[in-house]
């Protein structure tokens, strides 16, 4: 009789899993090892950083088909969310491996790396919540208020503060370059939120 929670493992995911795993080889080793020259290391680590993303993207999305109702959106938003960040690391590697150039701020990566954050936010807060009564709900309410304030709070003495006081020439360039730490204070908190979540209702994260 086979035991509860075994899995068989397909011959396909055991190619991937060689694959994935040669790939992470070769980039540890032309990365942090130097095999080969600056150019060389350049190349593989932008193509390798904007493959990654969107060969999860893809997978997500795959995987959300076979699901129903709220884990098929958390699935989706997943992908949504690693697609865009490939997108934008696709556009970071057009302008730096191909056209050998310094990348341009603002550009399109900007737009896909911003863009992946509300999707990852939306994928998060897809989990099943904990508890359904009222009072349930208050507390995890303000335990998420809570969390967010106190990053929020650490984020701005040591990052926000600086780069809202900083001067870069422009709004928008001023208001992109506060997006991104904001966008990891935003997806830090929900991630906090969810294993709340999580912890309360006795599932795992």
């Amino acid at each position: 009789m086979p035991r509860l929670g075994a899995q068989r493992i397909r011959p396909a995911q055991g190619v991937f899993a060689c694959v994935a795993a040669l790939a992470c080889a070769a980039w540890v080793s032309i990365v942090f090892f130097h095999l080969g020259d600056e150019t060389v290391a350049l190349q593989f680590s932008d193509y390798a950083l904007a493959g990654v993303p969107l060969a999860a993207g893809v997978s997500c999305a795959i995987g959300g088909r076979r699901q129903l109702g709220r884990a098929r959106l958390l699935w989706w938003f997943l992908a949504a969310s690693a697609i865009s960040w490939g997108i934008g690391q696709s556009a970071w590697t057009y302008y730096e491996a191909i056209r050998n150039q310094p990348v341009p701020f603002p550009s399109l990566a900007d737009v896909g790396y911003l863009t992946a954050v509300p999707f990852a936010a939306a994928a998060l807060l897809q989990l099943p919540p904990g508890v359904q009564s009222l009072a349930g709900r208050a507390r995890m309410v303000t335990d998420g208020l809570i969390v967010a304030a106190s990053f929020m709070l650490v984020s701005w003495i040591i990052v926000l503060g600086t780069v809202f006081h900083t001067d870069n020439g422009s709004l928008l360039k001023n208001a992109l370059s506060l997006a991104y730490p904001l966008g990891d204070v935003v997806t830090v908190t929900i991630v906090c939120y969810a294993v709340l979540r999580a912890r309360q209702s006795g599932r795992r994260v």
